[in-house]
């Protein structure tokens, strides 16, 4: 039997044919070293989630004993997984005088189906990267909440931000680390006190 596996879409899986099955019915000290796996697809990176799950189809059988059996052998599925995080950015709900602290507000979630790890959020404002927020894991579905504070102008009519929500992941048979990325801006008016002096 062609053991089940999984990765995220973006990920290269390779088929190990010494250790992706699980031989069955073997009798006294007949082994079964090696398969050979096919899979109907999904393992290249552009696999698509739409098209999972894929087939893993076993065959050729190489071993010690085997001409002692009628040899049947039973499909695995490859899954293909998601990982994607989503991030919003709200202005107060009432604008802010010109020259005072103006707070934004703000959610991140895990839009995938993989948790995902060292999540941070950073905001274009004050300075460049400026942490908002870091949550060492998502599950999928979870979100967490944060806000970003700055000051803002004193000569300007509105004020813009930009928040980045970045996350790791890691399929369960493939090791390597998948990045995602979102970005969310919002652009808030100020309350100005237009004034003139003639002297």
């Amino acid at each position: 039997t062609a053991k089940n596996k999984a990765k995220i879409f973006g990920q290269t899986l390779t088929l190990d044919g010494t250790v992706d099955f699980i031989p069955s019915g073997l009798l006294n000290s007949d082994t079964v070293t090696s398969v050979t796996l096919t899979a109907s697809g999904g393992t290249e990176a552009a696999a698509t989630v739409a098209g999972s799950p894929y087939t893993i189809t076993p065959s050729a059988a190489v071993g010690t004993g085997l001409g002692n059996y009628l040899i049947s052998y039973a499909t695995g599925t490859l899954t293909v997984n998601t990982a994607a995080i989503a991030v919003t950015l709200l202005c107060p709900a009432s604008p802010v005088t010109t020259g005072t602290l103006i707070t934004y507000s703000g959610t991140v979630r895990n839009s995938g189906n993989v948790t995902l790890n060292n999540v941070i959020v950073v905001n274009n404002q004050p300075a460049p990267s400026t942490v908002a927020l870091t949550v060492p894991s998502l599950a999928p579905g979870a979100s967490a909440n944060f806000t970003a504070s700055f000051t803002a102008p004193a000569d300007a009519c509105s004020v813009g931000s930009t928040v980045t929500a970045t996350g790791t992941a890691t399929g369960s048979d493939v090791p390597a680390i998948l990045v995602v990325t979102n970005s969310a801006s919002a652009t808030c008016l100020l309350v100005t006190a237009p004034a003139i002096a003639v002297t």
